[in-house]
């Protein structure tokens, strides 16, 4: 390869690393730009309470419990991303997802009559709450094996 062939290979290369650098910033500004407005019209997941009484939705991160009289209340404020809401079945307890801590999936729950949350899982990884029994215990996938929490010691944590 002659000196001027290797001269403009290099040149290509470093352009082509330049444009490169260049597009990756341009789509970080676009993405930081319009995440705000992204998050304002995101709305997930709407589970309705066994009795009926209440309804649980996600938006904007957050857990919100809204009730018949018209009175809505964020259950979670935590600037992480609190997804997944799922009822006991009592209509008392709500399990949901968050990644508050550390950035892995963690299992939580809160009173709803209280607004207290508590964690539930501390393990590497992603789990996620898959139901409560009749008893009150909650079932947990940890992504390959299964947890269940026994109603007592979610009472405890959430005391």
């Amino acid at each position: 390869m002659s000196p001027i062939e290797f001269l403009f290979n290099l040149f290509a290369n470093i352009a082509g690393e330049i444009v490169f650098a260049i597009l990756a910033v341009i789509a970080g500004i676009v993405a930081f730009h319009y995440r705000g407005l992204a998050s304002k019209m995101w709305s997930g997941r709407k589970t309705t309470s066994p009795g009926g009484e209440m309804t649980a939705h996600e938006a904007n991160g957050e857990i919100y419990i809204s009730k018949k009289s018209g009175k809505i209340t964020n259950l979670t404020h935590n600037t992480a991303l609190d997804i997944q809401p799922l009822w006991s079945q009592d209509g008392r307890w709500l399990a949901f997802q968050s990644n508050r801590d550390g950035g892995d999936w963690n299992v939580y729950v809160a009173d709803v009559n209280s607004c207290r949350v508590a964690q539930i899982t501390r393990i590497r990884g992603t789990e996620r709450a898959i139901g409560w029994d009749m008893s009150g215990n909650l079932h947990v996938d940890l992504g390959g094996s299964y947890l269940t929490v026994r109603l007592d010691e979610i009472e405890k944590k959430l005391k």
